[in-house]
Formats: C-alpha cells, structure tokens, sequence
C-alpha cells in the first residue's frame, strides 16, 4: 500500500522494512525539500526514534490509521463485559457464583439447547 506524506500524523502506527518492528507516531515536522522529521516509538520496545524520512521512503511504508471505529459486534462486547466482572466478582466471593452457576444449570433442565 503506498501512502502519501500527508497520510502521515501523529497516533497512527506506522510498518514497513524501514523498522524492525510497528512504531507509533508521535511528532511530525516538516522539513527541508520534501522531508519529514518524525518522532517515533516502538509499539512493543517502547523505543524512541527520531528519523527524518524522505517522500520516497514515506511511500514505502504502511500507515495504520488509528481513529477508533464503533462498528463492531455489540453481543460480544456484552460477552466480554459480563466476563470480566464475574470474573471480579469471584475473587471477591468465590462461593457465590458456585451457588448462582448451579441455580442457573437447574433453571436450564429439560430445555432444548440453542444453538
């Protein structure tokens, strides 16, 4: 995927053979004749670099963007809410959700499965 220099701004996450791993973006400044001087972290180092990158070399690269989208699964997400505060919930009182797991698998008896 080529991009242009203008694609470039501070949040997105940037790959490309330029750099060993995915780096974030932090600054962006424009430089001399068609350069760039960008501040970068590694997204799993934690490692600040600052390169001055060339229109050419910007090309090269894979720019993620990172403006959050809203248009996932609403049931999963519940799932995973529901799962993570049972899971707080038990180690707070781990008896409790023993009694209220097997009441639900008696209310469940003699009901067909859903699949």
């Amino acid at each position: 995927m080529t991009t242009s220099s203008s694609q470039l701004r501070e949040g997105c996450v940037v790959i490309g053979s330029l750099f060993n791993e995915p780096m974030r973006v932090e600054t962006v400044r424009v430089g001399g004749d068609g350069t760039w001087t960008v501040g970068l972290v590694g997204t799993q180092s934690e490692r600040f670099r600052k390169v001055t990158l060339t229109d050419s070399d910007i090309n090269t690269l894979t720019i993620l963007d990172s403006a959050f989208s809203y248009d996932g699964d609403g049931r999963l997400m519940r799932l995973g809410l529901q799962a993570y505060s049972l899971g707080i919930a038990y180690e707070f009182d781990p008896l409790l959700l023993q009694v209220h797991a097997s009441a639900a698998a008696g209310r469940n008896r003699g009901r067909p499965q859903k699949d």
